[in-house]
């Protein structure tokens, strides 16, 4: 019986080394699917759409969600069928012939008739025992693959370098970007391609270009989240990675395109902190024009309905305008709005960057903008396209250039809001 669940174990153990990855991705994808089929289903914030279109998202979620629970049963029936149904078919075997055995010793006289009871009562008792520690030690080999996982994962290098120069407080802040080119992982493309900025103390620069041009991407290397993959970026004549982590992420306030708010109180929110100073939140959200709103709520209302009923729903304005409150509680050196004013109308836009304006006078200030028209007050303005700098300049500079990109866009806007002038 030892010899069998042995070998049962190292049977189990070959399965699950050999087929262990396969199983356990075809069940993390269904998973992930049901996963976020429920997160769909609970978010209260979806139930307009699921009214609205209840019949096709009902269809079309309900009928994947059991395909792929369908999928994942009759693998993993498929599976154990041919794996575990053998070995407990053997393990049956095995306990048969130890009865006949047993029965054969009784007929011949080896062993009394009440001894045949107390041995098949004991192996009984001995092949659950055993069989209950092989399962549990294949248990441990299934495991044993996340574990293995898991190490692996945390062995991998860690790539953000940190060094130790300090930001001197009122040092003048200077950012040169040398030959900077990039790519993601398991890309060809490069992202961006052989990028060369100066950005000045106090500068006020915009970045302007189509969707998918890099100008994102340029952001996440200057704060960081990136690393170039070719090039290298200054401060003040010394490369990034040579200055302090933490203290170099510090001196970024930085708005992204696609912030999240919390479901927390409102100046849990602008502090992005649990403990926050309510005149500095007060502060921070007049001058993002939220003075009203400020007023209304307090600081201690809740965002959202996830944990308090009475909680405030922050339309995409009001939100951008909350994110925005956010980079100037913080208060850093460099001020960095990535499109966060995507959904406000030009008037509320202009509105906010001349406030920014003022905020960041002393400031580094780096702003990218669909709208061109909310770029016109800025020192400098950096064309990207496909990846690459392509122009850079002043307003007055770059639209007199009739073949440069500026231009085009430029004119392409200003003709959009012609056409729909006319039309009102």
């Amino acid at each position: 019986m030892i010899a069998f669940n042995i070998i049962s174990f190292y049977l189990a153990k070959y399965i699950y080394k050999k087929f262990g990855d396969h199983i356990s991705g075809e069940v993390k994808k269904s998973a992930r699917y049901i996963k976020s089929y429920m997160n769909l289903i609970y978010d209260y914030r979806t139930g307009k759409d699921i009214r609205l279109y209840d019949k096709a998202l009902a269809e079309k979620y309900t009928g994947t969600y059991l395909a792929m629970q369908k999928s994942t049963h009759d693998f993993m029936a498929k599976f154990f069928s041919r794996t575990i149904g053998s070995a407990k078919l053997l393990e049956g075997s095995l306990l048969l012939l130890v009865f006949l055995f047993v029965g054969l010793k009784a007929v011949y006289g080896s062993i009394a008739l009440s001894e045949v009871f107390f041995f098949i009562g004991a192996i009984n008792v001995f092949s659950a025992q055993v069989s209950e520690a092989m399962d549990g030690l294949t248990t441990l080999v299934a495991s044993d693959k996340s574990r293995e996982k898991l190490l692996n994962f945390l062995d991998i290098d860690e790539k953000k370098y940190s060094g130790k120069l300090s930001i001197k407080k009122d040092e003048p802040i200077v950012f040169e970007l040398k030959n900077i080119s990039f790519k993601y992982p398991d890309r060809d493309k490069y992202a961006l391609k052989n990028i060369n900025l100066k950005i000045d103390s106090s500068q006020k620069l915009a970045m302007v270009g189509k969707n998918g041009s890099g100008k994102t991407t340029l952001i996440k290397l200057l704060v960081r989240l990136y690393e170039p993959t070719k090039g290298e970026i200054l401060l003040n004549g010394v490369n990034i990675k040579e200055y302090d982590y933490d203290e170099y992420i510090d001196a970024f306030s930085v708005v992204f395109q696609d912030f999240k708010l919390l479901s927390l109180k409102l100046g849990e929110n602008v502090s992005a902190s649990s403990s926050y100073d309510e005149k500095k939140v007060a502060d921070a959200l007049s001058k993002t024009g939220m003075e009203a709103f400020y007023k209304k709520h307090g600081a201690e209302a809740y965002l959202y309905q996830n944990f308090d009923i009475g909680g405030i729903e922050a339309s995409g304005g009001e939100a951008q305008k909350i994110a925005m409150a956010r980079a100037i509680y913080h208060g850093g050196k460099i001020f960095i709005l990535d499109e966060p004013t995507a959904a406000l109308d030009p008037i509320s836009e202009a509105e906010i960057y001349s406030h920014f304006d003022n905020i960041t006078s002393k400031n580094t200030a780096i702003y990218i903008s669909h709208r061109l028209s909310s770029c016109k007050f800025c020192d400098k303005i950096a064309v990207m396209d496909e990846g690459s700098l392509v122009q850079y300049g002043n307003h007055n500079e770059l639209v007199s250039d009739i073949n440069g990109k500026y231009y085009e866009l430029w004119n392409a806007q200003a003709k959009y809001y012609q056409e729909e002038k006319n039309t009102i």
